[in-house]
């Protein structure tokens, strides 16, 4: 498949952007955010499906992610950042109310921007995008002890090289598969090598910024969530994998009662990567919901 490459500056940021497909007609544009330590071309499996179907589909890098940019010395990745991104990054890269995408991590951030710019947006579709577990209160202490030994080793350590270098594409798309064992070789050493920047040695090591392997310091709170999700006038769908990242029924359906307009469907035999594993399953329920 053939794609378009641009960098757009949005909010302080070098923003990597790949474009694949043109639209049929501009309402046929969907806009793609990527989850954590993901990538861009994390959607390109995706869009095998969906262009041929008439849309254009757009994916970014979120900052320190991918080709896009990374905060500067004494910077952080605070999560209210990726939504302000988004809000700066969206009218130079799509035209108005565009549909938007958000997988995991940005799923959260596209339901939380679609609730602070309802108008923004035509529909909303979100891949396991509610947010992660919440912790207790309780642990603040230890999140913000956590946070600031996790920063000064990275200081320490330096952020060139995130993690230890691998041989070869094939060595990356292993360690991938630690995480994601459904991964096959098509689009896993594809992926794997959108993922990775070669060294002057030949090694290979992931792109992301070490900053975002910290724990941050913040408390995911859903209830915060839950009254931005209030405000989203899009309808919506949530797409589960059957094997994805589930939270018991009953708080999932809590999660899901905060959204005004809303339907679901579950992916069978999808884990969480479900766009990379079942990607015609879900490009079908994804154009079922758009047209």
């Amino acid at each position: 498949m053939r794609w378009v490459e641009q960098t757009v500056e949005a909010n302080g940021i070098a923003h990597f952007v790949v474009r694949f497909g043109e639209a049929r007609e501009p309402e046929r544009t969907l806009v793609c955010a990527h989850g954590f330590l993901d990538h861009a071309f994390g959607f390109e499996p995706l869009a095998r499906h969906l262009v041929p179907m008439g849309f254009a589909v757009i994916a970014f890098d979120f900052r320190g992610h991918g080709r896009s940019g990374w905060v500067p010395p004494g910077g952080y990745y605070h999560f209210a950042d990726y939504v302000a991104d988004l809000d700066a990054l969206l009218p130079k890269i799509a035209p108005p109310r565009p549909h938007l995408l958000g997988h995991s991590m940005g799923g959260t951030a596209a339901g939380l921007f679609a609730g602070a710019r309802p108008e923004a947006i035509g529909k909303l579709v979100l891949l396991e995008g509610l947010g992660p577990p919440e912790a207790p209160v309780a642990e603040a202490p230890q999140r913000m002890r956590a946070f600031l030994d996790g920063v000064a080793r990275v200081r320490e350590r330096g952020r060139e090289h995130p993690g230890r270098p691998m041989a070869s594409v094939e060595e990356a798309l292993v360690r991938m598969r630690r995480v994601h064992p459904e991964i096959g070789d098509d689009p896993g050493l594809f992926l794997a090598e959108k993922a990775t920047r070669e060294l002057p040695d030949g090694t290979r090591v992931f792109r992301y910024d070490p900053l975002h392997r910290t724990t941050s310091p913040n408390l995911y709170r859903f209830d915060v969530h839950a009254a931005l999700l209030g405000e989203i006038r899009a309808e919506t769908l949530l797409v589960y994998g059957s094997k994805g990242y589930r939270f018991p029924p009953e708080e999932e359906q809590r999660r899901e009662a905060a959204i005004p307009s809303r339907r679901r469907v579950i992916i069978e035999g999808a884990g969480h990567m479900m766009h990379w594993t079942h990607p015609r399953e879900v490009a079908e329920a994804i154009a079922l919901h758009l047209t």
